[in-house]
């Protein structure tokens, strides 16, 4: 069960809208083109198979993977709608025995 509502902010156009939970590190961002793809196995975590990946949700603009550990990713979708097709296609999927974490993010890429 989600902690109580912290603070909200939302507004209608291009403002950012957000919401934060109390006593949790929980933030859900705003729908965006760019995901935050965690929770991937090193030996898995190359741009051209993570776009292999996602090019099954739509057309994938670009990928950059993150940190030393390489156990993160970057991936900027064409549109809006492929990347809720993307969150929805492989959020908890098993993926080389780790479920993938997905993610909107704010993040530029």
């Amino acid at each position: 069960m989600l902690s109580p509502l912290l603070s909200m902010k939302a507004s209608i156009g291009t403002t950012l809208c957000y919401l934060r939970f109390a006593n949790s590190k929980l933030s859900i961002n705003p729908p965006s083109v760019v995901l935050h793809v965690s929770n991937i196995k090193r030996e898995c975590c190359t741009s051209d198979y993570l776009r292999e990946l996602f090019s099954e949700a739509g057309n994938v603009e670009r990928v950059s993977v993150l940190g030393k550990d390489r156990s993160m990713a970057l991936v900027r979708m064409a549109s809006l709608e492929e990347s809720f097709n993307a969150v929805g296609m492989l959020h908890g999927r098993s993926f080389s025995g780790r479920k993938l974490q997905l993610s909107f993010t704010k993040s530029r890429l």
